[in-house]
């Protein structure tokens, strides 16, 4: 981790990514609205006490 921190410019945020298992990224190529909207909510929900923080 340290040889990789090197490379790590000196910034204040954070990138997060978020993956489906296989079977919601189907249902969500079909109704991208719901799954996104869904997913939106959730990740703002587990974020918040974290951002609350900062």
């Amino acid at each position: 981790m340290a040889a990789q921190a090197e490379d790590l410019l000196p910034v204040e945020y954070f990138h997060v990514v978020f993956t489906l298992p296989a079977g919601i990224s189907r249902i969500a190529h079909w109704n991208k609205q719901a799954v996104y909207g869904l997913l939106f909510r959730a990740s703002a929900y587990t974020f918040r006490p974290s951002a609350a923080m900062v």
